[in-house]
């Protein structure tokens, strides 16, 4: 068993599929990644109870406990970002995916780059920016880049780390319209095709959160169709 270090990261690979997570372990175990490898979902949730991982691959359709079930349990007590796998293309499944809590989504089959070129871009963010050391402040919603929480009214509300980042990227630009594909670039490191829905899931994932599509919300988080997103103050329309 390969011994991690300080500079490999920790990887579980979840999926049922014996081959293709044996692919992806011996792929990514040569790139400097220590893997961890679950065929079912019962054993992923037993590696998650023993160590914690800096990122998770996880099957949607996997055996005895299903991805979304695992992944649901897991966001209970844990944000380390997840990028969801799956053979179903459909936007719903796309959606349900995101919504359940999986910071990005890859459908079968993908090649291996591009897999890598995803988690590489989405650790880089986890660790940090560089120079957002100080705290935003906007009404009452905070975010503080140095323990990546977001705080509304004082209390410390659970984002995935892709909502995070995109809170983040709107809180940077207050009263500024963000296009979709800023926000793309800033949240997934990647440009979104026309029918990536991801944004717009994770957009309304942080409204439901945080509330922000209520009547009374100080803070509104508005849509402006074909333009982008902004964050506001007053009330929503």
């Amino acid at each position: 068993m390969l011994l991690a270090s300080p500079n490999r990261h920790r990887i579980l690979v979840a999926d049922g599929d014996v081959d293709m997570a044996t692919m992806l372990s011996e792929y990514l175990s040569m790139d400097m990644f220590h893997v961890t490898v679950a065929h079912d979902g019962l054993a992923a949730m037993q590696a998650l109870a023993r160590q914690t991982f800096d990122i998770m691959l996880l099957e949607l359709m996997l055996p005895h406990v299903n991805g979304l079930e695992l992944l649901r349990r897991y966001r209970r007590h844990a944000q380390q970002p997840v990028i969801m796998m799956s053979a179903h293309s459909s936007e719903a499944d796309r959606v349900l995916g995101l919504e359940s809590g999986a910071d990005d989504y890859l459908t079968k089959p993908f090649g291996p780059r591009e897999l890598k070129a995803r988690i590489r871009t989405i650790l880089r963010r986890v660790a940090g920016q560089p120079g957002a050391d100080g705290e935003l402040q906007f009404g009452p919603l905070s975010y503080r880049p140095s323990t990546g929480n977001i705080y509304w009214n004082g209390r410390v509300t659970a984002l995935t780390g892709a909502e995070q980042r995109l809170l983040e990227r709107l809180m940077r630009l207050p009263g500024q319209i963000v296009s979709r594909q800023d926000l793309a670039i800033y949240a997934l490191g990647r440009i979104p095709s026309t029918y990536d829905r991801c944004i717009e899931t994770h957009i309304s994932n942080i409204r439901r959160k945080l509330r922000l599509d209520l009547p009374s919300a100080p803070v509104v988080l508005r849509n402006l169709r074909g333009r982008g997103y902004m964050l506001a103050a007053g009330h929503s329309d």
